[in-house]
């Protein structure tokens, strides 16, 4: 039985060294985990900002179009934010009074899924319309948010400026 241990020779790990290990592999996890957390919801954020000049310049386009025939200084497209579905829907406008409401699936031009927990705000505000007239400029008595200025597309810390001309 004493021929398996070599006298003052030690074979295999310490328990301090085994913990030691686990402690710093422990560690590196955590710490790899918290920057692949900020990586995705910069991602997100990232690609709602990419959804939301898209769609202003598909509404541009759209309004330039003018098929429902509306005056220059009236509204044409609507670009409806809707931060609890997460949704962003571009609309040909039939009312005035409701630019939000798609009456048929016709006037529903566009309609993207934007991430969870992401908020689209001007300031302290959030935004949830853009309205587009005939000539393609905003019509800034309807719109939540001036597009000249900046908007603003965060989750949590991760925070990106959309600035559309």
């Amino acid at each position: 039985m004493n021929s398996f241990i070599k006298a003052g020779k030690q074979s295999g790990f310490t328990l301090i060294e085994l913990m030691i290990t686990l402690a710093i592999l422990a560690f590196m996890i955590t710490l790899g985990s918290f920057f692949t957390i900020s990586w995705i919801d910069q991602s997100k954020v990232n690609n709602t900002a990419a959804v939301l000049k898209s769609s202003v310049s598909y509404a541009r386009s759209a309004a330039l179009r003018n098929k429902s025939n509306t005056y220059a200084n009236e509204p044409a497209i609507s670009i409806c934010i809707d931060q609890i579905e997460h949704k962003i829907r571009v609309n040909r406008v039939t009312n005035k009074n409701d630019l939000c409401h798609a009456a048929s699936a016709d006037e529903v031009l566009k309609k993207i899924e934007i991430a969870k927990g992401i908020s689209i705000t001007q300031g302290d505000e959030p935004v949830s319309v853009l309205v587009i007239n005939s000539n393609g400029m905003q019509n800034l008595s309807l719109s939540d948010a001036v597009l000249e200025q900046e908007i603003n597309v965060q989750k949590g810390k991760e925070l990106a400026h959309v600035r559309m001309l």
